[in-house]
């Protein structure tokens, strides 16, 4: 039986790390010439990957930087093990980025003959520091690898004598073993989809050691469920595809696990797979985007919503304005004739309070169809919900609800964008009275103030929400409703309006018996 030369297998692992890894990997002659960049480089640098690429290395450091990648190169030059920096590159469209380097000698056989690493871009966190104190700092450190094997031994390697192949040996595996540790979180499978071996960046996104993942499938620790189906890697590189993409979003041992699983084929010596190279990239950031992207189409597909209420009530408004004023002066000159009876006098002042009344709808509805702004101005809070109990008015009669005001006395005058605070009160009150049931209900409106706030209480006697449910409330596009019915501009939005307003949004809710929402504003309120 032949047994398989450890550096062969190093040599196959870092084959599948640099074809699949988000991180740039390099090869530098003694001259500073780049000899190899990875596929990463394009995406890194707009490059192409090319071997033999004639451009020097500095090139591509901004020229505060240069002496101390030259430095770290010398020195590795004259054998020092490997080298950490960090600096500024430059793309080819003159855009700068902050990258950490780590590079180590390139040997053939017993010479260096140039250098070798892997280029990570810094994440945001890792800006911050370095931006603030703009120094670089180059820093041998001695690699400590986290596997469980011991570097190779060997008699001899390609018909050199032993040291020499000894000291060539562990100078591939050191050089190999960084990469393969600095890369993207990766492990090699099986074709049981069993764990063969992982690097150190694995092992800190998953929050688990080495000797722990070892021997474990796919399922036991990123909960796959694709085996044996048409999504499996396995499946779609054994029948060609290469790579094949998997996407994982779901909860696995209590952590929400968002990355996407990216897997190309380990090859043995007589060109068949024998496993899978898998590598992860996180998606956490990736999804907060899309959601937050989600979330401003939903405001601004409300937005234009409300706004052809607004144009339609204002419209309709306007044709019932110029008959209402023709019917008042009638009601007017009939109520200003002498001899008329009491009956008919009462009969004619009832008509003309009701043609007042009239008068305050359309010109509230008028008022709806006012341009949203943000300026911030004094308004009267009980008459802002009046103004959106008289849109609700309809809906509210449909859901069979009760209607109870409790208004503190007097004026309640608050500063802040008043149109804002409709949208909240609108959409409260919808979801008050989308959950009283089919029979109807109570729903109870209180305001109360003290010396700094106001307090709006909300509070119906509809099905209630679950403590499930209750930390979900106001994030975005979470809903407890069928996806047929609205859900008003959203709590989230909502949340968002009141916390821009300095103020804040509570609620409570009883399963069964109902739900209370408080929302607290500041009797000055500053916009945010």
């Amino acid at each position: 039986m032949v047994r398989e030369d450890p550096l062969q297998q190093r040599d196959d692992l870092f084959r599948i790390l640099v074809e699949s890894s988000p991180d740039l990997f390099f090869r530098l002659s003694k001259e500073g010439e780049i000899a190899y960049l990875s596929p990463a480089s394009r995406m890194m640098f707009g490059c192409a990957p090319a071997h033999g690429n004639p451009r020097h290395y500095l090139a591509f450091i901004v020229s505060a930087a240069q002496p101390l990648a030259a430095r770290a190169f010398q020195l590795l030059l004259g054998g020092a093990r490997d080298q950490e920096i960090v600096l500024e590159m430059v793309r080819p469209d003159d855009q700068l980025i902050q990258v950490a380097v780590h590079a180590t000698p390139w040997f053939d056989g017993n010479r260096i003959v140039g250098v070798q690493g892997s280029i990570r871009e810094l994440s945001e966190q890792e800006k911050e520091p370095w931006l603030l104190s703009r120094t670089s700092r180059s820093r041998p450190r001695q690699v400590r690898g986290r596997q469980d094997e011991p570097p190779p031994q060997s008699p001899g390697l390609h018909g050199l004598p032993g040291k020499q192949a000894e000291h060539e040996q562990l100078a591939a595996y050191y050089a190999l073993e960084q990469m393969f540790n600095l890369a993207a979180p990766f492990c090699l499978l099986s074709t049981e989809c069993r764990v063969l071996k992982v690097n150190r960046a694995f092992c800190d996104f998953f929050g688990r050691r080495p000797e722990d993942v070892l021997g474990k499938t796919g399922q036991d620790i990123w909960g796959c469920e694709a085996c044996g189906t048409a999504e499996c890697p396995h499946v779609q590189l054994l029948a060609g595809a290469a790579p094949s993409y998997l996407e994982i979003d779901k909860i696995v041992h209590g952590r929400h696990l968002v990355c996407t699983l990216r897997a190309v084929p380990y090859l043995d010596d007589a060109g068949r797979m024998s496993g899978m190279g898998i590598t992860f990239f996180d998606g956490q950031e990736r999804k907060k985007i899309s959601l937050e992207l989600l979330n401003t189409q939903q405001q601004l597909i409300h937005a234009e919503k409300l706004s052809a209420i607004g144009s339609l009530a204002a419209s309709i408004a306007h044709e019932f304005n110029n008959p209402l004023c023709g019917v008042r002066s009638v009601v007017e000159r009939m109520a200003r004739k002498s001899g008329l009876a009491p009956t008919d006098q009462g009969l004619l002042k009832l008509a003309l309070e009701e043609c007042d009344r009239m008068t305050r709808l359309i010109k509230d509805l008028q008022q709806f169809n006012l341009p949203f702004t943000d300026i911030r101005k004094a308004f009267d809070l009980h008459r802002a919900i009046d103004s959106v109990l008289l849109l609700l008015n309809k809906h509210l009669k449909s859901r069979k609800a009760l209607l109870h005001k409790e208004y503190a006395r007097g004026t309640m005058s608050i500063v802040g964008v008043e149109n804002q605070i409709k949208q909240v009160l609108l959409n409260l009150l919808k979801n008050c009275s989308e959950a009283l049931p089919l029979t109807g209900g109570v729903i109870r409106i209180q305001t109360r103030r003290d010396r700094e706030h106001v307090h709006v209480v909300l509070s119906d006697t509809g099905v209630g929400i679950s403590a499930e449910h209750l930390p979900h409330l106001f994030e975005p596009f979470f809903t407890t409703k069928p996806a047929v019915k609205e859900v008003g501009l959203g709590l989230a939005v909502s949340y968002g309006i009141i916390k821009g307003h300095r103020g804040d949004i509570r609620v409570e809710s009883i399963m069964g018996e109902g739900t209370t929402f408080t929302v607290v504003l500041p009797i000055g309120v500053h916009c945010q």
